[in-house]
């Protein structure tokens, strides 16, 4: 939703960051041209399934929730996650946005200042699509790689994340 707000109220964005997901359209385009990229991506149509993906996540102790942070987060904040998600409603509300998330041939190219940030061990997005970023952006673009990082980068970065982010924010407040 960021890439669409971005794209089309330039005028009230000063700034774009992303942070693990690509511009849509290098999306669809890397899952229509690259193998790997369409088997990443499988994982959307469960999630965009209304009922049936909120009963698969939170089924046996939402062991397919859990699944989801790879491992990769610390338990203490899975532990808690899984109890916001359990609430009426709100993982609904979370799998909502992938439900509503507009078609990458629908989003204009970027013209506001944009930091993409992608991470090496991201599972969802491969390199074809967040190399190819940078053809939907038409402002100034700037492309930050995260080594032996996983799609979780606030998470398993925050101080790397954190210095990316305020680079970026200085370099173009107004």
């Amino acid at each position: 939703m960021g890439w669409a707000v971005a794209a089309r109220l330039p005028e009230r964005v000063r700034t774009f960051s992303a942070v693990s997901h690509p511009h849509p359209a290098a999306l669809e385009q890397a899952v229509a041209e690259d193998e790997d990229q369409a088997q990443r991506s499988h994982y959307l149509t469960t999630l965009r399934r209304p009922r049936t993906a909120e009963q698969t996540l939170l089924a046996d102790d939402a062991v397919g929730l859990r699944r989801i942070f790879e491992w990769r987060v610390p338990e203490e904040r899975v532990e808690d996650y899984v109890r916001r998600f359990e609430l009426p409603g709100a993982l609904t509300g979370a799998l909502n946005w992938y439900r509503a998330s507009p078609d990458g041939d629908r989003i204009d190219p970027v013209e506001v200042p944009t930091l993409y940030v992608w991470s090496t061990e991201d599972v969802t997005t491969g390199s074809t699509a967040a190399l190819a970023t940078h053809q939907y952006v038409s402002g100034p673009y700037r492309f930050e790689m995260l080594e032996d990082v996983s799609h979780w980068v606030p998470e398993e970065a925050p101080e790397a994340l954190t210095r990316l982010l305020m680079r970026h924010l200085l370099a173009h407040r107004g």
